[in-house]
């Protein structure tokens, strides 16, 4: 049985890693959704039909907008979707000791007030979700493996890299692991 994984991506090097790796697994069908436009409902509705999980790599701004519209267009097709994945940041819960660093972006209230509320409409929605909240993704090549930390736990601010933060992605499609989690993903020092 396919497996049909739809990627949203606004220029991520993380959604791009896990596209590469998911389409090297047997029975899984990667569709990437780029360059549209994310806050309007008719833009998904063309690529809902036959999804299974929505892997959500958008941000870091305008995010609840991009949601509103998604599960407005999801409420519409009524895709047979079993799995969300999110990324968003760590720091959205206020979880980070010591100053959270949030890469371009220039309005760090706003931001924060966003990234919540498009996690409250992924828990909303009933379908089962994963939230992953990187601390800050750096190119650098994975040295370690990366440290899980679960929602609640603080986080020391710190740096993951995109192929430890991409790897923990597939996991989560694969492996249905962190079902209805929000974790946070640091590289071990």
């Amino acid at each position: 049985m396919v497996t049909n994984v739809l990627i949203l991506d606004q220029h991520s090097a993380v959604a791009d890693l896990v596209a590469q790796k998911l389409k090297k697994i047997p029975n899984i069908k990667v569709t990437r959704l780029t360059g549209i436009d994310f806050k309007r409902a008719k833009s998904y509705v063309p690529v809902l039909r036959h999804q299974n999980i929505i892997a959500s790599f958008l941000g870091p701004m305008d995010v609840d907008l991009d949601f509103e519209a998604l599960f407005d267009a999801v409420s519409l097709v009524v895709p047979p979707i079993h799995q969300f994945l999110m990324m968003s940041h760590a720091g959205i819960d206020d979880e980070v000791t010591g100053p959270a660093i949030f890469p371009d972006v220039k309005n760090v209230p706003e931001y924060l007030n966003e990234q919540r509320y498009a996690v409250k409409v992924v828990d909303e929605s009933e379908i089962p979700y994963t939230i992953l909240r990187p601390v800050t993704i750096t190119k650098q090549p994975a040295i370690t493996e990366p440290r899980i930390i679960e929602e609640g736990q603080s986080v020391n601010n710190g740096t993951v890299s995109y192929q430890n933060v991409a790897q923990i992605a597939v996991d989560v499609i694969v492996g249905r692991r962190y079902l209805n989690q929000s974790v946070a993903i640091i590289d071990q020092k």
